[in-house]
């Protein structure tokens, strides 16, 4: 390596060493506000994680969200059914539900009893499946998270142009 590229990656390193020690300084003074030990938050981690925890509750009170997700498990939710460890490979009239799985909107009231009392004797489990989960990380979130950047960057462009022409105001430079 020449001098010149020993001198870019000396500099790039002493910048991110740099702005390693900006990010722990930051977080430092905005998480040590919030740190308590007589409310047991005893870290920045505890102060995140418990601002973490008061978002999700909010969210899963919010109406309009559960209304949502209460929609779309109803329309493309799966309900699944196997047999506990017990009852593998042993006959019961639950059989049937043993390793089972439709849509819950096709699912007729003799099914879905069925595998309420083969549940409720501990024969069966029984959950619904949904994949909002896997729709949410692999295609929702990654469009949001654009839109949202894209938005903010909008306008961080806008108030920049402001401030660059009322610096060039302030200097007395005429605009066209």
């Amino acid at each position: 390596m020449d001098e010149t590229v020993i001198r870019s990656i000396s500099e790039k390193l002493e910048y991110y060493n740099e702005l390693e020690k900006r990010k722990e300084t930051i977080l430092k003074t905005i998480v040590s506000k919030y740190i308590d030990p007589n409310k047991g938050v005893l870290t920045y981690e505890d102060a995140l994680n418990g601002a973490l925890d008061i978002i999700a509750e909010m969210i899963s009170n919010d109406e309009f969200i559960r209304s949502l997700v209460r929609n779309n498990v109803q329309k493309r939710g799966r309900i699944s059914s196997k047999a506990k460890k017990d009852w593998i490979g042993k006959q019961s009239k639950f059989q049937d539900y043993y390793e089972f799985s439709e849509l819950i909107q096709r699912s007729p009231s003799h099914r879905m009893l069925a595998i309420r009392r083969g549940s409720s004797e501990d024969v069966l489990t029984w959950n619904i499946e949904v994949a909002v989960k896997n729709s949410f990380k692999r295609l929702i979130f990654p469009s949001i998270e654009k839109e949202v950047f894209n938005l903010k960057m909008e306008g961080a462009e806008k108030e920049a142009i402001k401030v660059f022409s009322k610096n060039l105001r302030n200097r007395d430079v005429r605009l066209p």
